[in-house]
C-alpha cells in the first residue's frame, strides 16, 4: 500500500452533478508517465468527492475523500502519486502496471452521483528484432523469420520498403514469417513493425540471401576466329568455380 498525506486545494461552486463522466487524458496512458482521470459534466456545487480503486465504492477501496472545507482524508488505497483537483479529477503520476484497473468517483452536490472508469496502463513496445532458423538457406528449402518484440499488439512485415508479396505464411500473431519453399526471388531486406496503441518500433533490416544454382550452364563462343575463345556462364549464388574438360579430360580450373 502506498501511503502519505494528500493536500488538495478545492474551490467549490455549482449546483448539481447529474450526468457527470470521466475522461482519460491522455487517452492511452503509458508506464512512467502521468494520466488525469478528468471529471466532466458537473453543473453544480461540489460538496464532497471521493475516489476509490476498484469496482465498488467501499471503505477498503478508498483512495481519498475531499470536502469543501479543504480537509482531505486518505483511505487504505491511498498512494503518494495520487493527486486531487478542484473539479473532482484525479491525477496519477509515474504510472506502473499495477495502477491498471477500475476506479470509482463519487461526487456529492444536492445528490450523490457515481461513475466507474477503467484505467488501462500501456507498456511501450521494445526490442523489435528479426532472427532466422536458417542463416544460409538453399533454394526450395524452408526458412522462418521471427520478429522478437515485447508489449506489441500488432505486427506488420515489409520487404524492400513495401508490403509483403502474396503467398507467404504468417503465424496467427504475425510474429513468424515462413517460406515453405524459398526461392531466389525471396532475396531482399525484411523489416517488422511492432506497435500498440501507445507506441511503435521498426526493426533494423534483415537481409535474406537465398543460395541457388549453379543452373542454366552454357558455353558461349567469344571469338569465331582463331585463337578460339570460349566463356562458361551459369546462374548461381554464391558465384561458382569453373572447370573445363576436353574430350572428357580435365584441362584445368
Amino acid at each position: 500500500m502506498r501511503g502519505y498525506l494528500l493536500t488538495v486545494c478545492l474551490s467549490v461552486w455549482m449546483d448539481s452533478a447529474h450526468g457527470i463522466g470521466v475522461q482519460l487524458i491522455p487517452q492511452y496512458p503509458v508506464v512512467n508517465q502521468s494520466v488525469t482521470l478528468s471529471v466532466t459534466g458537473v453543473t453544480g456545487t461540489i460538496r464532497e468527492f471521493t475516489w476509490y480503486k476498484g469496482s465498488v465504492a467501499a471503505a477498503p477501496n478508498q483512495i481519498f475523500n475531499v470536502t469543501p472545507s479543504l480537509n482531505s482524508t486518505n483511505g487504505t488505497q491511498y498512494f503518494p502519486q495520487a493527486k486531487g483537483f478542484r473539479n473532482g479529477s484525479l491525477q496519477i503520476s509515474g504510472l506502473v502496471p499495477s495502477d491498471r484497473g477500475n476506479y470509482v468517483v463519487q461526487v456529492q452536490t444536492g445528490s450523490v452521483t457515481q461513475v466507474t472508469v477503467f484505467l488501462p496502463v500501456y507498456e511501450p513496445v521494445t526490442s523489435s528484432v528479426i532472427s532466422t532458423n536458417n542463416k544460409e538457406p538453399q533454394e526450395n528449402g524452408k526458412v522462418t523469420l521471427t520478429c522478437s518484440t515485447n508489449n506489441a499488439e500488432k505486427i506488420l512485415w515489409g520487404k524492400n520498403g513495401v508490403s509483403l508479396p502474396p503467398g507467404l505464411i504468417l503465424s496467427a500473431d504475425n510474429k513468424t514469417l515462413t517460406f515453405s519453399s524459398v526461392s531466389r526471388s525471396d532475396t531482399g531486406q525484411y523489416r517488422c513493425e511492432a506497435s500498440n496503441v501507445a507506441s511503435k518500433i521498426i526493426s533494423d533490416p534483415y537481409t535474406l540471401t537465398v543460395n541457388y544454382g549453379p543452373d542454366n550452364l552454357k558455353i558461349i563462343s567469344m571469338n569465331a576466329r582463331k585463337p578460339l575463345s570460349l566463356e562458361c556462364s551459369s546462374d548461381s549464388f554464391p558465384s561458382p568455380t569453373y572447370g573445363w574438360k576436353i574430350n572428357g579430360t580435365i584441362s584445368g580450373i
